[in-house]
């Protein structure tokens, strides 16, 4: 026969194999070298120890690892966490559960089963108290009513009515606390006060150390529990329960100041015997704490086992109740969540007219400035806009961060004070110069009519120059053929732009026409980035120097004429892409400069 829970069948001994999983990386988180080793020897030492021949054959079996856990300060339903209550502060609490199939009986040959502790319904009672700010002690009884069935196959008699489980004591101690990451320590001892061959606990006395580990993220919280329990050892068909790994993950989210979502995992792997499986038992928990006051915390979960081990029940239902009057209570403040003193809800800790109930900051006074005075809490920036109030010009109305007066803390409607406002203003830093053209749209127009030449020197304001190269500075219409012309993607050259043989010196008619382009980009300023492709005739290594320099000898004298050196990219091509390789005009095709638009922008 086979002894197991009523769990989910898994078989083999899937149950012992997350918990050799989860000790691993315990082993291989220690930072210390010699502490890794050492681990690791006593891992394996456990596993080298082989089972006890002469076990004895008992009803004294521990059914599962379900036990509430104690404490003031406790996140989770079974799993322990790394806190620890205030100097002094102690905690009670009481838990009712049910579980059904916690021990069943297979047949190898058939498919019958015999449910040997077919209903279990345990009374927990546990109690702890606080020292130090740093250690914790307590203890743990288990009262149970059991029901089994009449064996069909197997010689192993039911479970029958009330007993008593043993006496667990226990202490922790808070190691460190690096945020978000805390450790502790615990160890327990176990007095064999449970009803004699009733299931109903452990065989003889048996103690164990356990390592905990948490992860504060807030309103989550994590927990990992990792144990090494040793005790005598006890069979009864197939299996001999005694030393065993036991482990725990649980997480825990706080949906509001009395409200926390709980789920958890515990289970245990079993070092004797041959068949592991039935003493490895593994279980899913869910549950509910909604804390009736900061002090009284009630917890309602249901779980069930994922692996079939004693103990791991097909179904488990609990309702708990706890009181810890030191308890540090939970308050969530604007999506924060703040720890806060158990203070007495009738009194008003801040003398700030607010009782502690309605208090969402109790040991904060409110600041009494008009703006949310109802909550209890000091308000220090009131309009939210990152500028304390002490030093916030507009207290009530938020900074409009444009990057003007940022510092005082009100809202510029016009940074640039010419009367129009920011939203309207096209140029909301830079004053409109009024003088009766587009003096509603908040821009200064320096260039009226957009001719590159500005107001103060344009004899002609509301006329546009003709680019053409004559006289074209004065900003007046000039008749004359223009050498320039502005197409979509390029200002086009009607002349072409000579140099003096292999030199970089410019023919005089040629610089009349950079002239005329350098006028024409001043009265084009949405073209942010205008190239200078310059390319030469083939005539050596020295071709891609030769580019390079005609076109620097360009851009300067472009920038002589007023256009910013950052308009201007230079695109030397070399001797790349003649147009004619050869021939008697190759020459004068060749050596050619084109001026691409690669960049436009929108300009008010």
């Amino acid at each position: 026969v086979k002894l197991r829970g009523g769990g989910c069948q898994s078989g083999g001994d899937t149950g012992g194999l997350g918990a050799l999983l989860l000790l691993l990386a315990g082993v291989f988180f220690l930072r210390k070298k010699r502490q890794r080793r050492l681990a690791l020897l006593g891992l394996v030492g456990a596993m080298l120890v082989p089972a006890a021949a002469n076990a004895l054959s008992t009803r004294n079996l521990e059914l599962g690892n379900f036990r509430p856990t104690i404490g003031n300060e406790a996140d989770f339903i079974t799993v322990d966490n790394t806190k620890v209550g205030d100097h002094l502060a102690w905690a009670a609490g009481v838990g009712f559960g049910f579980a059904s199939k916690a021990l069943i009986v297979e047949s190898e040959e058939t498919d019958m089963t015999d449910q040997p502790v077919r209903s279990r319904f345990a009374t927990d009672i546990w109690a702890s108290f606080a020292f130090m700010d740093r250690f914790e002690v307590g203890a743990n009884i288990k009262l149970l009513s059991q029901q089994g069935d009449e064996p069909m196959f197997s010689s192993i008699e039911p479970a029958d009515g009330f007993a008593v489980g043993d006496v667990h004591l226990y202490g922790k101690a808070h190691l460190l606390d690096a945020k978000p990451i805390s450790l502790a320590a615990a160890g327990f001892f176990s007095i064999p006060t449970a009803t004699d061959q009733e299931f109903a606990g452990a065989e003889g006395f048996s103690t164990g150390v356990r390592a905990i580990a948490a992860v504060n993220l807030g309103r989550i919280q994590l927990g990992a529990n990792l144990g090494y329990r040793l005790r005598q050892n006890g069979r009864l068909a197939d299996v001999v329960q005694g030393d065993e790994i036991a482990y725990g993950l649980g997480g825990s989210f706080l949906f509001a100041e009395d409200l926390q979502a709980i789920a958890e995992f515990i289970g245990a792997f079993g070092l004797e015997g041959d068949e592991t499986g039935g003493i490895s038992p593994l279980e899913g928990i869910v549950g509910v704490r909604y804390h009736l006051q900061p002090q009284w915390g009630l917890i309602a979960g249901a779980g069930r086992g994922l692996v079939s081990g004693i103990g791991a029940p097909a179904a488990r239902g609990f309702l708990m109740l706890s009181f810890s009057p030191g308890r540090t209570a939970r308050k969530v403040i604007r999506k924060e969540v703040i720890m806060v003193s158990a203070l007495d809800p009738n009194k008003d800790e801040d003398d700030d007219g607010i009782l502690n109930k309605d208090d969402e900051c109790p040991q904060q006074a409110e600041d009494k400035d008009g703006f949310k005075d109802e909550d209890g809490c000091a308000d220090l920036d009131n309009d939210g806009d990152g500028l304390m109030d002490k030093i916030d010009r507009c207290k009530m109305v938020p900074e409009d961060k444009d990057g003007h007066l940022d510092d005082d803390g009100c809202p510029d409607e016009d940074n640039d004070g010419d009367g129009i406002k920011d939203v309207d203003d096209k140029c909301p830093n830079e004053p409109e110069d009024k003088d009766g053209f587009k003096d509603d749209d908040g821009c200064d127009d320096f260039d009226n009519d957009r001719d590159g030449v500005p107001d103060l020197m344009d004899m002609c304001p509301k006329k546009k120059e003709s680019i053409n190269g004559i006289k074209d500075e004065d900003g007046c219409p000039d008749r004359g053929a223009a050498a320039v012309m502005v197409l979509n993607d390029q200002i086009s050259v009607m002349e072409p732009i000579a140099f003096w043989g292999k030199s970089t010196r410019l023919k005089k008619r040629s610089a009349n026409v950079i002239g005329q382009v350098a006028a024409t980009l001043r009265a084009h300023p949405e073209f942010a980035k205008v190239g200078i492709e310059v390319h030469v005739h083939p005539r050596g290594p020295k071709d891609q120097k030769l580019s390079e320099d005609r076109g620097k000898a360009i851009k300067e004298q472009m920038t002589k004429r007023g256009v910013p050196a950052d308009r201007l990219v230079i695109q030397a091509k070399g001797s790349s892409k003649p147009v004619r390789k050869s021939g008697k005009n190759a020459k004068k095709f060749n050596d050619r400069v084109t001026f691409p638009v690669l960049e436009v922008k929108e300009v008010p």
